[in-house]
């Protein structure tokens, strides 16, 4: 099955469990992430598809929180991490932070290697 619809397959369940939060899929292997439209209202994203060459998450979470979101996110790439519940700052498209939380979860492939990572962020501020 083509991964940009797998990607949006898994959208769509994460969207159903998310009840109206925003919603983030990580196609690891296409290098592409999928958002909810309020997700890139909020935060000012250039549209729903984002290639992962063309954001850096590190400018959003505030400086503070970075170390913990940097730690976590690595160990979801190689695969020693399962899944996540976090909570850092998020800067919003005003320049303002808010409170988030980002629960979320790593779909594997046959080999055991990270496929897709999504979750789902509430905000809390």
């Amino acid at each position: 099955m083509e991964h940009r619809k797998i990607l949006d397959d898994l959208f769509n369940a994460y969207t159903m469990i998310g009840r109206g939060n925003y919603v983030s899929i990580y196609d690891v292997l296409g290098n592409m992430f999928r958002f909810s439209p309020a997700f890139v209202e909020l935060f000012g994203l250039e549209g729903e598809y984002i290639s992962g060459d063309n954001i850096n998450w590190e400018n959003f979470v505030h400086p503070e929180d970075r170390f913990i979101y940097t730690r976590t996110r690595k160990n979801l790439l190689s695969g020693e991490a399962k899944g996540y519940d976090l909570n850092f700052r998020m800067r919003l498209k005003d320049g303002t932070y808010a409170n988030m939380r980002h629960i979320g979860s790593t779909i594997f492939d046959a080999d055991g290697k990270p496929e897709f990572i999504g979750g789902v962020m509430i905000n809390e501020g």
